[in-house]
This record gives structure tokens, C-alpha cells and sequence, in this order.
């Protein structure tokens, strides 16, 4: 096939994968029918004027009180005389438990839209989040595996039709935001250790900042690629730029410290969400299996087509040591596949222990990384299955089509897609 050729099939199996990823996603805006209660605090703590809360949009208090609909409207919407109001943002969230940079970015999107209230307002946002984040997939997969964009683009598609992946776009809360956040530091990370650039330790930082902006929980993940990454450095004696990387993304982490110093308060402001609850949970050593196991089970279930290539993978790595070939084996594990993929595992264990919940949304910004390193998995399927990787390739997006037929109720059971609930959505965080 010549060049020609080939930059047209490529162009039409890109745009076919975003076509139908588009498809799917707006399909499951459109089945959107209900809120979670954390994602009217999403918008209440975004939009409401200097009132976190509903119990203070009045000042005699709601005890006794009849809330009209304007008054559970304004809670919700950035109105004409309050919109683009980032300081009541900012304050708001002094008075939750989580930082305000997602905050910021819905009341910008509601105060575009002042005086409505709309699950596209926030759909729309994570929409275009989503994107970023397939695209920054998209960018990671292709520079780890030398530019096969084949390879890239069936990460991305498989990840991007996932239970867990549409689940993260249609939560309006801060965890599709964190994703893009978390895999772009993955890309920076790859891209640096390829082809170096001179705004790597620049970038870095402020992805870092942007993240703990986000979410303390964006903290696990960061870390451990951190360190994965600073040991990679160490290992080869670049102490220098093991220093500069270091300095820089403990900078980002600095710059949040400075910036939303409420962080001190908030990790000690609730029963649940606290650094005391995660203490406790970690010196709990004999939950430590049954709690990885109650996460890591509904997580595989929501990201079955990644579960398949992990185990077809495994399955190939046994037959390639049965064989003798651990040297092929050593040839095909990069150093990006340990920084990347072995930090993910980790932070996935780790953020089940903490956890305040089992509860998988805590663990789907890791899931994009996950499925790059089930990717290298299967690339020892070669051993099993010759060259019909191709017609696995098909097979799986095939079958996560079919799954996601069944997947109306489960979706719905998660992040509250439809109108119907269950019990444990009527539980805040």
C-alpha cells in the first residue's frame, strides 16, 4: 500500500471510531433522564451566590420554610446578575470537601446559558472533556507503541465504550476532568522519555496543580507515575533531570497548597471524606483483599473488552515462559510500559484501600492507563492466535456493542442515567 493509501485508510478508520464513539455517547446524553444528588451539588456549590448550600439560600434557614421553585432554581443557576461570579465559587467550595477547578469550569459553561438549567450544560462540558481525553489517549497509546495507530486507535475505542468510560462522561461531577488530567501527565511523561522537549517540567507542574485542583485523589496516580518515572532517571544517572522533574512536580502540588490552602480543612471536615477514614482504612490489613477484590470486580465488569485482553494477554505471557522465550518477553517490556502501566495497577489497589467507599468512580480515571498496559498484554497473544489479532480486534469491539445494550439498567445503577434509582443513590459522598 502506498503512502497515499494508507493516510486514507487511516483518516477513514479514525473518523469511522469517532463517528461511532459520537453516536454512542449522545445516545446515552439523550437516555440521561435523572441526577445523582452529588451532581446537583455539582452545579448548586458552581452556580448558587455565596450559599454552598441549600439550607443557607435563605437567611431565616429552610426549618419551617416552603422553598418555592425559584428558590431551588436559583440554587442551581447562574443568573444574569450573578454569572462569571468566581469568587462565590471559590467560597463555596472553602465550604465543601473538594477543590474548585472543575466548579469554575461549570459555572463558566451555566453562566454562557444564564437564568437556565440543563443537564447539557454540564454534559456538554464533559463532552468536550471526554474528547480531549480520547484524543490525549489517543496521542499516549501511539508514542509507546512506535506510532501503530492501529493499536492506539482500538485502546481508545475500547476505553470510549466501555461501561466505565460512558459512565465517567455522563457523571456531572470533577472525574472526567481528572481523567483527561491523569492521562495527559501519562503522555507528558511518555513523550519526555522519547523525545525530550524543553516545557516538560513547565507542563508538568501545572498538570499536577490542575489535578490537585481537581481532586486530592488525583494525588495516588501522580505519585506513583512520578516516582516510576524518577526511578527510570535514576536508574540511568540523569540525576539531573531527576531533580528538575521532581522539583517541578512537587511545585504543582506547592502551587495548590498556596492557592485553595482550605485543603488542610476539608481532608479532616467529614466522617467519610477524610484523611482519618483512609488512616483507618489503611491500617485495616485484613480488608486489604476484600476490599481490592469488591472494587476490582465491578471495575472489570465495567471495562469488560479490557478484563478480555488482560487475560488473553496473561494467557500469552504463560505460553511465551512455558517456551523458554523470557528474553522475547524482556524485549517487548519499554520502559514506558513500567512507568505507565505498573503506577496504574498500583494506584488502583491503593485507591481501593483508602477509599471511602467501594464505590468504582473513584477508580475510573485510572481505567485509560489500564487499558494501554492490557494493549502490551496482548501483543503476546501472538503465540496463541498467529495473526488474528485483527479479527480479535473486531470481535471485542463487537461484543462490548452487544454489552452495552444490557447496560441501560447498569449505567443507570451507577451514575443515575435514568430516573430510576436505587437505594444507594440517595447517598451522598
Amino acid at each position: 500500500m502506498d503512502k497515499r493509501s494508507a493516510r486514507k485508510n487511516k483518516r477513514f478508520y479514525i473518523m469511522a471510531a469517532a463517528a461511532l464513539i459520537a453516536v454512542i455517547s449522545l445516545f446515552w446524553c439523550f437516555q440521561k433522564q435523572g441526577m445523582f444528588v452529588d451532581e446537583i451539588y455539582s452545579y448548586g456549590l458552581s452556580n448558587s451566590y455565596y450559599a454552598p448550600f441549600i439550607t443557607r439560600i435563605s437567611e431565616d434557614g429552610i426549618i419551617d420554610q416552603i422553598l418555592t421553585h425559584n428558590d431551588l432554581l436559583d440554587y442551581v443557576v447562574a443568573d444574569e446578575s450573578d454569572k462569571f461570579s468566581y469568587g462565590s465559587v471559590y467560597y463555596n467550595q472553602t465550604q465543601d470537601v473538594h477543590p474548585p477547578l472543575f466548579y469554575f469550569m461549570l459555572h463558566t459553561v451555566c453562566s454562557l446559558f444564564p437564568g437556565s438549567f440543563s443537564k447539557w450544560t454540564g454534559l456538554g462540558l464533559n463532552l468536550l472533556l471526554f474528547a480531549a481525553a480520547l484524543i490525549s489517549l489517543y496521542q499516549l497509546a501511539n508514542i509507546m507503541y512506535n506510532g501503530k495507530w492501529q493499536t492506539a486507535l482500538l485502546v481508545c475505542v475500547l476505553y470510549a465504550i466501555s461501561v466505565s468510560g460512558i459512565s465517567t462522561m455522563l457523571m456531572i461531577r470533577m472525574y472526567m476532568l481528572m481523567t483527561l488530567l491523569a492521562v495527559f501527565l501519562s503522555y507528558l511523561i511518555v513523550r519526555q522519555m522519547q523525545r525530550p522537549f524543553r516545557l516538560f517540567c513547565l507542563f508538568t507542574a501545572l498538570i499536577i496543580f490542575m489535578g490537585m485542583m481537581t481532586r486530592y485523589l488525583f494525588a495516588v496516580y501522580a505519585f506513583f507515575v512520578c516516582l516510576a518515572y524518577d526511578i527510570v532517571l535514576a536508574y540511568k544517572r540523569q540525576w539531573k533531570q531527576a531533580f528538575s522533574f521532581s522539583v517541578s512536580s512537587l511545585g504543582g502540588v506547592g502551587a495548590m497548597l498556596v492557592v485553595f490552602p482550605y485543603w488542610n480543612t476539608q481532608l479532616y471536615s467529614q466522617e467519610t471524606v477524610s484523611l482519618d477514614t483512609a488512616a483507618k482504612n489503611v491500617a485495616n490489613l485484613s480488608h486489604y483483599l476484600y476490599r481490592a477484590v469488591k472494587m476490582a470486580i465491578p471495575a472489570a465488569k465495567q471495562t469488560t473488552s479490557v478484563t478480555v485482553l488482560f487475560a488473553i494477554g496473561l494467557a500469552g505471557i504463560v505460553v511465551m515462559l512455558k517456551k523458554g522465550e523470557l528474553e522475547r518477553l524482556k524485549k517487548t517490556f519499554s520502559s514506558e510500559i513500567m512507568v505507565i502501566g505498573i503506577p496504574a495497577i498500583i494506584a488502583f489497589f491503593v485507591i481501593a484501600v483508602i477509599a471511602p467507599d467501594l464505590d468504582a468512580r473513584y477508580e475510573y480515571y485510572i481505567i485509560p492507563m489500564i487499558s494501554v498496559l492490557a494493549r502490551w498484554l496482548w501483543v503476546e497473544t501472538e503465540n496463541l492466535f498467529g495473526n488474528r489479532n485483527t479479527t480479535i480486534a473486531a470481535g471485542l469491539i463487537a461484543f462490548e456493542l452487544l454489552l452495552i445494550r444490557r447496560s441501560n439498567e447498569f449505567i443507570g445503577r451507577v451514575h443515575c442515567c435514568t430516573s430510576r434509582g436505587t437505594r444507594r443513590q440517595q447517598t451522598a459522598e
